[in-house]
């Protein structure tokens, strides 16, 4: 995967500028190939026994935190961003800060029609399940052949 490492100023005369140079023209090659960045949250969608199963890992997330909305064959999740303090607390020193409370917002289009009305959803050690059945209305109709 092609993930910059230094990320500053390419100087004259400067002896890493070759690789700098090499590390450009390789992000902009295989940048399409290799995405440096992952969907948040990283999310597992399987079917069931006529249900769509949906996980996602929200690590440090609570119930109240979530907003999730289905709409015929639409699933959103949703999270606002959470108010972090910009400076550290005082006598701390960070060394590396990644972990953002920047919220997000995810939607997934299913190969069904959902019944809201019978969706599950539990958040249980940072991973939250959505069970996603599948309407009526949606399920395929077998037709009887009538004989003349």
């Amino acid at each position: 995967m092609a993930i910059p490492i230094r990320n500053r100023a390419v100087r004259q005369g400067d002896p890493w500028s070759p690789f700098d140079e090499f590390d450009r023209a390789m992000n902009r090659v295989l940048g399409d190939l290799y995405p440096t960045r992952a969907e948040y949250p990283p999310v597992n969608i399987w079917t069931g026994k006529g249900d769509m199963v949906l996980t996602a890992e929200l690590p440090g997330l609570e119930s109240e935190d979530l907003d999730i909305s289905v709409h015929e064959n639409i699933v959103s999740l949703r999270c606002a961003p959470k108010a972090q303090p910009r400076q550290p607390q005082e006598g701390v020193t960070y060394h590396r800060r990644e972990c953002a409370h920047a919220g997000f917002s995810r939607s997934w289009r299913l190969p069904f029609e959902v019944d809201p009305n019978k969706v599950e959803a539990k958040l249980e050690n940072g991973v939250l399940k959505l069970t996603l059945p599948q309407s009526e209305a949606s399920k395929p109709k077998k037709i009887e052949i009538k004989a003349t």
